[in-house]
């Protein structure tokens, strides 16, 4: 209960406060056992938390008897007042809040029906996120215990699986910590976790993958999926998954002004592909839905897991005529959510393979001095993903859409109702300029010059999921 209620950052803290600050490597280990919530699947623990008796409720309303009791009268008259369980999926975590029924007045106000009040957070702790805990505090799993299959699934009882560690500080001090694997991964993205997927299936080789970022992409970037990439995605049984969320992307429409009248006008309707190239089409879903899906699928597996918040600060590969097992070593640290290195030295990872897939402006090419090769027609391009309200006939096609007055945009449907843009900029007039100032009115500044070039059609939004700038 305790490591629940802590963020994470603080949890790991509260567990390395309990290591001595010196210890003879000859001393006896301190070793400690600890409980963790081990499930994140959102209904049952719904379930487990809104019990048909109400004993979770009433644990929970316990807390506003403790704060009249403290205050001496009935500040909290429990009759109105509700307990309410959200699960808060990007953060694996659960939160308890106290709800009036009704307005409540207090000497400092009116506390509103409905408003939310948190009580209680308890975050969960699967394989990747007990990993992670345990390294933060500078701890290594002894010993793991868990309630096995039957006891976890029994629904007349509802209760979490629970999973019990034991625990103890790591033997290699930190200014020597050196581990060994066969495949390292930088990047948990798409083509990272495309090379996990891969290396899960093989029990006889060890693989890790580390990535800066908290979590996974939540919204945005690239949406683009290929057949072939289809096809992949098929090789380990997930293109299924993804087919559901995704929206195809069969046609293409070009649209163009009329000379005479200056308005937009289709002139083709063009199939993307033949039918022949594959059984798969292609399609369009947020890339963090396809990470999801892929971390899912390496889950299952059990053999790799992401190690999130982990930076890559050096690189060195031992020389070709070298007679080394793992010639590749890369110094990897620690930070927290806002990208601060912990203190302390980095831990050393030898591998016998290195797989970059950190991204344009991979930290891993500079490292080995390889140049980018590309070739800029220096333009910039908006781009913003929307819940759009048009008249446009073709909001759920792809688009390109040409306009010699106010630049070109490119159309693509997406899931969840939402559509991407991809505007040109000139930034010559003052709502281009305002885009590039990158404020909060750039979204709505997008949007006008996207309404410029599809008149007579009328363009708003009512929801902006992501927008970014592109440099082409």
């Amino acid at each position: 209960s305790t490591l629940g209620g802590f963020s994470r950052d603080d949890a790991a803290e509260f567990l390395a406060s309990f290591i001595p600050k010196k210890q003879a490597h000859e001393e006896p280990r301190v070793s400690f056992l600890i409980g963790l919530d081990g499930c994140k699947e959102a209904g049952r623990v719904f379930a487990a938390y809104n019990d048909t008796p109400g004993v979770n409720r009433k644990f929970v309303k316990h807390g506003l008897e403790r704060a009249n009791t403290i205050l001496g009268y009935e500040a909290f008259e429990l009759d109105k007042w509700d307990v309410q369980g959200h699960w808060d999926a990007e953060k694996g975590c659960h939160n308890q809040f106290y709800v009036p029924r009704i307005d409540v007045t207090r000497s400092r106000g009116v506390i509103p029906a409905g408003r939310q009040i948190l009580a209680i957070k308890s975050h969960k702790y699967d394989a990747e996120d007990r990993e992670v805990l345990c390294r933060m505090a500078g701890l290594e799993i002894v010993d793991l215990w868990s309630s096995d299959e039957q006891y976890r699934n029994d629904v007349r009882m509802r209760y979490l699986s629970m999973e019990f560690c034991l625990i103890h500080p790591t033997d290699i001090p930190m200014d020597q910590h050196r581990s060994y694997t066969d495949l390292l991964i930088i990047g948990a993205g798409p083509a990272g976790l495309t090379a996990a997927c891969w290396a899960s299936q093989y029990s006889n080789m060890s693989t890790r993958i580390i990535d800066e970022k908290n979590s996974r992409t939540e919204t945005g970037h690239a949406d683009g999926i290929h057949s072939r990439t289809m096809e992949i995605f098929e090789s380990f049984g997930v293109a299924d998954e993804i087919r559901k969320r995704a929206a195809d992307d069969i046609e293409m429409c070009y649209w163009s002004q009329n000379n005479q009248t200056g308005n937009l006008e289709r002139k083709k309707r063009l199939q993307l592909q033949p039918d022949n190239i594959s059984r798969y089409k292609q399609t369009l879903l947020n890339q963090g839905l396809i990470e999801q899906t892929l971390i899912d699928y390496v889950n299952s597996i059990g053999r790799v897991c992401v190690e999130r918040r982990r930076r890559a600060e050096k690189l060195e590969i031992a020389s070709e005529d070298a007679d080394h097992d793992f010639p590749v070593a890369v110094g990897v640290r620690n930070i927290d959510e806002n990208g601060i290195p912990y203190p302390g030295s980095p831990e050393v990872i030898h591998a016998r393979y290195l797989i970059a897939c950190d991204g344009a402006h991979s930290w891993t090419r500079r490292q080995l001095q390889v140049p980018t090769e590309t070739k800029s027609e220096s333009s910039t391009w908006g781009v913003i993903d929307i819940v759009p309200i048009t008249d446009f006939p073709d909001i759920r096609q792809s688009c390109a859409i040409q306009s010699s007055e106010y630049g070109n945009i490119m159309l693509a449907p997406r899931e969840n109702r939402l559509v991407r843009l991809y505007i040109q900029l000139q930034g010559t007039d003052e709502l281009e300029k305002e885009v590039l100032k990158q404020t909060e009115s750039s979204p709505q500044a997008l949007v006008k010059i996207a309404q410029q070039t599809l008149k007579p059609y009328n363009l708003t939004y009512k929801h902006c999921d992501w927008w970014s700038l592109y440099p082409v």
